[in-house]
């Protein structure tokens, strides 16, 4: 889907940070997913930074960057101290494959999202996995 095409304007940036953060929160509510959890997981990291990537794509959202985008939503998400912890950790797992798998999942959701309309869980099956695996 095309926005430039379908007659609708691209989204504001305020527009494309309330629609991650709704969708988003809805995953980390259900998961029971916490800032900590972003910088002891790099996939959950990746997953974050990979869905607002998705979100400014598929809203085509005038934007200042994916970088301002995703700190802007992090912040949204878990307040002002937590969220600025989550964005500096990026730096430090950006080149693993946990954190490329996650952006690559969270990526995907969000366009699914914005095109077909369907909410992404890659965020829950990750950290659901995760914790049927720490209690065995």
């Amino acid at each position: 889907m095309n926005r430039e095409y379908d007659g609708k304007p691209p989204a504001t940036t305020s527009d494309a940070v309330a629609l991650a953060m709704r969708l988003l929160r809805f995953q980390l509510d259900l998961s029971g997913c916490h800032s900590e959890t972003v910088v002891q997981d790099a996939y959950v990291a990746g997953y974050l930074w990979g869905f607002c990537g998705g979100i400014l794509t598929g809203l085509h959202a005038a934007s200042p960057g994916l970088f301002p985008f995703y700190s802007m939503t992090c912040r949204a998400l878990f307040g002002e101290r937590d969220g600025a912890g989550t964005v500096e950790h990026v730096a430090r797992v950006r080149d693993t494959s946990e954190f490329v798998a996650g952006e690559r999942v969270g990526f995907a959701d969000a366009l699914r999202y914005v095109t077909e309309g369907r909410a992404g869980s890659g965020l829950i099956v990750h950290l659901g996995g995760s914790t049927s695996r720490n209690a065995q």
